[in-house]
């Protein structure tokens, strides 16, 4: 079974000269971008029937199929895929051992650089790979994909903080794990609603128990940036109000940068807003803020 990337001239047919974001700006492409913008339009196809016939063969119980298919593709932007199906399918075939060894390639936890992408995107397969769906559905799964990404983030990181950095690690991958499973099945969003607010909740006791922003030195560069991801998350208003006093407390501290603090309010400002008026009137509030807080080359960075 081999999948064909869609055609250079049907893919052209699609690609249009101007680019716009929410109806908002647009931005001409030029022969170099709109090039890119065909390749990764090609890309998504690829992925999308690739995933579409795994997860085909998955319900199927075709395990072995998958196995074969996914040996067929050396595609560098299909490895992340490749890697969770066969995690899966390894598991749902009995072979553990084949299956911790992909899991840990997945993760890449022989790697002497660490990047919480390749921890946070095992988690959030869920939303379109049914192979991890299966597999991170088994607690000590689950507990085995905490287990390594800890063990390799502090053999590299070294955090001083060991119990925060653990339930950090535990947050942060609840919180993808939500993600991918709200949009696997919006239907069920009450249901994820109520999990993404248990998970937001226990975040919030970790930090009222702790007092301060965790600096780099306490859990580590990774999950001092990471910290700031799951602040945006939070969709509480008083909570989101204790929040901005702490990192407000934590950049005079110096244990975060003074341009998180305007980051999270342009994050608090898009949420009240809504996307489309918050990029509206984004040129004009980061030309404030570079004079209220004295940040000359300041832009908004998510989160």
């Amino acid at each position: 079974m081999v999948l064909l990337p869609i055609s250079q001239a049907a893919a052209q047919e699609n690609l249009k000269t101007f680019i716009t974001i929410d109806s908002v700006k647009q931005y001409k492409l030029d022969s170099a971008t709109a090039r890119r913008e065909l390749e990764i339009r090609n890309h998504d196809s690829v992925t999308a029937s690739f995933r579409a016939i795994n997860n085909a063969l998955f319900n199927q119980k075709k395990y072995a199929d998958i196995i074969e298919t996914c040996k067929l593709y050396d595609l560098d932007y299909l490895n992340s895929d490749v890697n969770c199906y066969l995690v899966g399918a390894y598991y749902a075939i009995g072979s553990h051992f084949k299956s911790d060894s992909m899991l840990k390639v997945t993760l890449k936890y022989a790697d002497s650089t660490f990047s919480t992408y390749n921890a946070t995107t095992c988690m959030n397969a869920v939303g379109y790979n049914v192979a991890m769906q299966e597999y991170l559905s088994n607690s000590q799964n689950w507990k085995k994909v905490e287990q390594l990404v800890f063990e390799h983030y502090e053999r590299l990181e070294k955090p001083k903080n060991r119990r925060a950095s653990m339930e950090l690690w535990h947050l942060l991958l609840k919180d993808q794990y939500i993600r991918g499973q709200n949009i696997k099945a919006p239907e069920r969003k009450e249901e994820f609603a109520i999990a993404n607010e248990n998970n937001l909740e226990e975040q919030f006791n970790v930090y009222k128990r702790s007092g301060h922003i965790f600096s780099s030195a306490e859990i580590g560069a990774g999950l001092h940036n990471e910290q700031f991801f799951l602040f945006a998350h939070e969709g509480n208003r008083e909570r989101r109000k204790w929040y901005l006093e702490l990192i407000k407390a934590g950049a005079k501290q110096g244990l975060c940068e003074l341009r998180r603090v305007p980051d999270f309010i342009l994050r608090t400002e898009k949420q009240d807003k809504g996307p489309r008026q918050f990029l509206i009137d984004l040129e004009q509030r980061e030309s404030e803020i570079r004079k209220e807080y004295n940040l000359p080359d300041y832009y908004y960075q998510f989160p």
